[in-house]
């Protein structure tokens, strides 16, 4: 008899009067609101949307990090070191602020290392 009590007349379950009330005073939300909030309660999935959000910044700065085009090759600033490095004794291998991570042996800049490959 208590089965009956918990079914309408289509045979469905029916949950209890409160819990209908509790829903029917919720104002509705979107489905992105709703996706929003099941992703804030999961740890696994704020780190996956952190580290997409730090790619995308990397990508969008990009551009100011390597102003250099990656084929052109610079004769005579070959082995330049970082910019931060500052060597007194050797100032052709001192490093530059025109090549922020420096050059290699044919003077191509560093940064731009994994755009050749």
């Amino acid at each position: 008899m208590a089965q009956a009590a918990l079914t309408n007349k289509g045979g469905s379950p029916t949950p209890p009067a409160p819990i209908q009330d509790a829903f029917a005073g919720r104002k509705p939300r979107s489905l992105w609101a709703d996706a929003w909030n099941r992703v804030k309660k999961n740890g696994g999935s704020l780190i996956g949307v952190g580290s997409v959000a730090c790619f995308m910044l990397v990508a969008l700065v990009a551009p100011l990090i390597t102003p250099h085009p990656p084929q052109l090759s610079y004769p005579g600033k070959t082995y330049l070191q970082a910019a931060w490095i500052n060597l007194p004794k050797d100032p052709l291998h001192t490093g530059n602020p025109d090549f922020p991570l420096g050059t290699d042996s044919i003077g191509r800049t560093a940064e731009n290392s994994s755009k050749r490959l």
